[in-house]
């Protein structure tokens, strides 16, 4: 149907000649297109008209009124309308130069000679408390393991040595059958 409405295209000729053609041909494919989806819309609002209803609302009548999120920008002869959404708010998510800067209030709960020191420790110490936290060599955590040795089992199964106790244990705390669910 489109390649009706457009015509045959020949190739033969000058480049210069094709392109024209080409831009000609593409100007046709955008008008037959927005013909088109004039009448879609046209069918589709006359469907969904069928069953509306139209309401007259008085003054102190309450209605709830659905408002668009964005605001719509005017329409351009090149573009449809254009939705214009507000900026994502700023995440709530902490970053040091806020909670730094609200150091004050956040010490609320100390006296006020305490929340002094925490502050002027806080700013004696500018490579420890800045704004990208990273490596220090100022505070060191070392974790120190005796034997180092892995030790291989099979994952929520106890060893040998440990089913043992275990059992010991359950026969010292529950002596008598009647306690086990089995018996």
């Amino acid at each position: 149907m489109v390649k009706e409405r457009l015509g045959t295209c020949q190739v033969k000729g000058d480049v210069l000649q094709y392109v024209a053609t080409f831009k000609a041909r593409l100007g046709a494919a955008w008008q037959v297109a927005c013909n088109n989806l004039a009448g879609a819309k046209e069918r589709m609002k006359r469907q969904f008209d069928r069953t509306a209803v139209s309401r007259s609302f008085a003054v102190g009548d309450r209605v709830l009124m659905l408002l668009p999120v964005g605001v719509v920008l005017p329409q351009s002869e090149d573009e449809g309308e254009n939705l214009y959404t507000p900026p994502e708010p700023v995440s709530a998510r902490v970053e040091n130069t806020r909670a730094l800067e609200q150091l004050g209030k956040q010490l609320s709960y100390l006296t006020a000679v305490q929340r002094q020191d925490a502050l002027e420790l806080v700013a004696s110490h500018p490579v420890l408390f800045k704004d990208r936290p990273g490596l220090t060599p100022l505070a060191i955590h070392d974790v120190e393991t005796a034997s180092a040795e892995a030790i291989k089992q099979h994952p929520y199964r106890f060893p040998p040595h440990k089913k043992k106790q275990v059992a010991e244990e359950v026969a010292f705390r529950c002596p008598m059958p009647e306690c086990f669910a089995g018996a």
